[in-house]
């Protein structure tokens, strides 16, 4: 599965030059997981990823069947509030449009960004404007909820 022309093209926008490797993304996404965290002991790594299962249960989320801490339940269980913060604003529930943006804000905060900015792999450069992106919309978050 290949990302929509959309996607590509806000990526160039943001650096005409850079290379998009599709297969070498897909590669590295595959392994991107809090466990893969060197700077971290095993016994930190582990008990990381118990953390990040207790997040979701806690924010009323379910991922049983996934690696918490792996970047692609990250991003799936960013996709899910997301949709529900959509859905809570056309149903006019404000309250708990806030209350969702406050756990993507903390949840980018905490986990997803410290994940990305663990990547030195000068060849995947994509992988930090994804990152630079995801900091963006983390810093819209904390406006909106400055804002109430």
């Amino acid at each position: 599965m290949y990302p929509p022309n959309e996607a590509l093209v806000i990526i160039r926008s943001i650096d005409p030059n850079v290379i998009i490797n599709i297969d070498a993304i897909s590669q590295y996404l595959n392994k991107l997981s809090v466990k893969e965290l060197k700077k971290y002991d095993l016994i930190t790594r582990q008990l990381l990823n118990q953390t990040i299962r207790e997040f979701y249960r806690n924010a009323g989320y379910d991922v049983s069947d996934a690696e918490p801490g792996h970047i692609l339940t990250m991003i799936a269980f960013m996709v899910k509030l997301i949709d529900d913060e959509i859905k809570a604003f056309n149903a006019n529930d404000f309250e708990k449009v806030n209350f969702l943006r406050k756990i993507q804000h903390r949840f980018l905060n905490t986990y997803l960004i410290p994940l990305l900015k663990e990547v030195n792999d000068d060849n995947l450069k994509i992988i930090k404007i994804i990152s630079a992106l995801i900091e963006n919309d983390m810093l819209y978050l904390r406006e909106c909820l400055l804002q109430k």
